[in-house]
């Protein structure tokens, strides 16, 4: 609400009230030119297109006296001032969060305990930078790891498989399928974003497609099935991960292999600000 106690509305001013001044206020939309004016979880009243006025429940058009006579009457004896009324609202909205965060933490928990008691828990979370909250995830939305035969059923499920647009002499590019489950798609993708840092065997496949082509996202989901590869072999063999050492040499060279490729490719140079910002995240995130 700007200081002349209005708002602008598709490039007209509509008067609110003066006592709004400089606070937000939300519309939302309940028949067609018909919005309810929302201060918070208060209810103003509702703003007509066809006049281009806000009017209260009982029908008056005199935005100004009816808005301010609702917020009257929500402030007290005790919060006379918009300011109190507003905290108090706040204050309401930080309990419902704390409330749904403890909530959150107790599902979790729960799920934890619930996923103890497969086998495939201990081996997964076995590998390294995997927690027990992922690990409970990724077992929950596969149902159970060790009920699949091969590693492409779990990325087929996950909508990671390779989608071929072909017709007649015209073939496309290959491209993420994304059909499947979405949840489990985000849980691989974390579970392949801290496994990159550690495991040999996918910070190898990480870093050689960061050597064909630097981009961050596509290489951590190109690197997703040497992950799944990894878990299905360790749950048919019904071990927990070691590191092997087989990995250590493949990796020195990669790393020095694209540690060269830093040095001497020349640093791109981007007009738009926000373009060089996101390229350089990428870049840390890589490192």
């Amino acid at each position: 609400v700007g200081s002349n106690g209005g708002i602008r509305w598709k490039s007209k001013y509509i008067p609110v009230s003066h006592s709004c001044t400089g606070e937000n206020i939300g519309l939302e939309e309940i028949d067609h030119g018909v919005w309810t004016v929302y201060f918070g979880p208060l209810k103003l009243g509702r703003l007509l297109e066809k006049d281009m006025r806000i009017e209260d429940t009982t029908g008056n058009l005199d935005a100004d006296r009816s808005v301010t006579h609702v917020l009257r009457r929500f402030c007290n004896p005790c919060t006379r001032s918009l300011k109190d009324a507003l905290r108090i609202v706040l204050d309401g909205w930080v309990e419902d969060l704390q409330g749904v965060e403890d909530q959150i933490k107790r599902v979790e928990k729960a799920l934890i305990g619930l996923a103890k008691q497969d086998p495939c828990f201990d081996i997964l979370t076995s590998i390294p930078n995997i927690s027990q909250n992922l690990a409970a995830q990724f077992i929950a939305e596969t149902l159970g790891p060790d009920r699949f035969d091969h590693f492409k059923q779990i990325e087929k499920l996950a909508g990671l498989n390779l989608r071929l647009s072909q017709s007649g002499k015209y073939a496309g590019r290959r491209r993420v399928a994304k059909i499947g489950n979405t949840r489990l798609r985000r849980i691989l993708y974390q579970m392949t974003q801290l496994t990159a840092k550690t495991v040999p065997q996918v910070r190898c496949k990480f870093r050689r497609r960061q050597l064909k082509r630097k981009c961050y996202r596509k290489s951590i989901i190109a690197s997703t099935p040497q992950l799944l590869r990894l878990i299905v072999s360790l749950i048919q063999e019904g071990r927990c991960y070691q590191h092997k050492t087989d990995w250590n040499r493949e990796l020195r060279k990669l790393e020095k292999a694209y540690d060269k490729q830093e040095k001497t490719s020349p640093k791109p140079t981007y007009k738009n600000s926000h373009i060089r910002r996101q390229k350089l995240v990428e870049q840390n995130r890589a490192a």
